[in-house]
């Protein structure tokens, strides 16, 4: 029986992380989920939940990550993914990225790129996903992670 020991291997900062990200709203940073375990992102995706209006400009979402978390400094970009007009609510947009290890620590950070717009009425949202595969190491060999008494 397979069970997973790190639930809690990447935690969402707040909650505004776990919200729809509207894509026609002005390019931002969406929020960032926090690393307490060391392992590797290897896929990224969006979940659309509002149809897509984009005939202008698809929106495009960000996917980063941050050794420090809060700050652009050292951020590196793992992937993104284009919205593309018409895509419908339920359908998801996914892309196989070369794996990124990340360590307790870091962060991932969930950024709008580019603000959809469309030349009526732009509208668009969705949720961010990855795949996050956890790895085996002994806490004293985790530079960022201290063990209590």
């Amino acid at each position: 029986m397979y069970t997973n020991k790190y639930l809690q291997a990447i935690v969402p900062e707040g909650t505004t992380v776990l919200g729809a990200e509207t894509i026609s709203a002005a390019a931002a940073v969406h929020g960032q989920y926090l690393v307490t375990r060391p392992g590797a992102i290897s896929q990224i995706g969006f979940f659309v939940t509002t149809l897509v209006a984009s005939d202008t400009l698809d929106g495009v979402v960000e996917f980063n990550r941050r050794p420090t978390p809060g700050s652009g400094t050292g951020e590196v970009q793992l992937g993104t993914l284009t919205i593309p007009d018409g895509t419908a609510v339920g359908k998801l947009i996914v892309k196989d990225i070369t794996p990124v290890k990340l360590v307790p620590g870091d962060a991932l950070s969930l950024e709008l790129l580019t603000q959809c717009t469309d030349a009526s009425s732009a509208a668009g949202a969705g949720y961010y996903f990855f795949t996050f595969a956890p790895e085996e190491e002994e806490i004293a060999n985790l530079v960022n992670v201290t063990a209590s008494a």
